[in-house]
């Protein structure tokens, strides 16, 4: 496995703004050749929860 080489969060508190943005910009970098990792600093929000179980694949 690869070695991860930058971490991509976004605030203290993440909303769902902060984390979707974060696994965007995960996505971008992966398909562009760089080895990065979306990571949260708190708990998700029930609106995120929400999101995830509506929007998931």
């Amino acid at each position: 496995m690869e070695e991860i080489s930058a971490l991509i969060f976004g605030h203290k508190n993440p909303d769902t703004d902060s984390i979707c943005s974060s696994l965007v910009q995960e996505k971008y970098d992966h398909n562009n050749g760089w080895n990065t990792k979306a990571v949260r600093l708190g708990k998700i929000n029930k609106e995120t929860r929400v999101c995830f179980r509506l929007f998931r694949n």
